[in-house]
């Protein structure tokens, strides 16, 4: 898992380079959150309606 708000794997990256090894990134974009696709006015529905992002 990486992505802007979750990068305690950062290391892996020097790590894999000095090795030759390809990484996978799981969640670069947050679940959505960081595609850009919601904003203050974005409503949710079930486990969502729980995360507001009203500034």
């Amino acid at each position: 898992m990486f992505n802007i708000f979750y990068q305690e794997t950062a290391e892996a990256f020097k790590l894999a380079q000095k090795n030759d090894i390809a990484l996978i990134i799981k969640v670069p974009l947050d679940s959505g959150w960081l595609s850009g696709k919601y904003n203050s006015k974005s409503t949710f529905e079930g486990v969502r309606s729980r995360c507001p992002l009203k500034s």
